[in-house]
């Protein structure tokens, strides 16, 4: 795997992949996006929507990428842990946990340190 803390998904092409245009700032500078759908090798056969962009000028090596990537077409998904984003489409229900108020910041005995305590 290329990135450090890696995450490799095996699956399968739900339909062809396409090009896509992502802004990068307010400034209207962009790159181009490869746009992929796999059904995952698992028991629930999780869809993952995965983004793969590239440089501003390789719009052209995008658009040729998504070319082979056809529906059905079996595929390795490496990326980085730091990127992954979980998203719920259908939520049930969502609960507020009731916080409890914050600890106090009053100091604790340390028994390495006794002299600290007892000056």
């Amino acid at each position: 795997m290329s990135h450090k803390f890696a995450f490799a998904y095996v699956g399968t092409f739900l339909h062809k992949a396409e090009v896509r245009t992502k802004l990068l700032d307010g400034n209207a500078h962009h790159v181009p996006v490869v746009c992929m759908d796999v059904e995952l090798d698992n028991n629930m056969h999780t869809h993952m929507h995965v983004e793969r962009p590239y440089a501003t000028n390789e719009h052209a090596l995008a658009e040729a990428d998504a070319a082979r990537l056809k529906r059905g077409t079996r595929v390795t998904v490496e990326a980085s842990m730091l990127d992954l984003r979980l998203l719920v489409r259908n939520a049930a229900q969502v609960t507020p946990i009731a916080t409890l108020p914050a600890a106090s910041a009053a100091p604790t005995h340390s028994q390495q340190e006794p002299e600290l305590w007892h000056a």
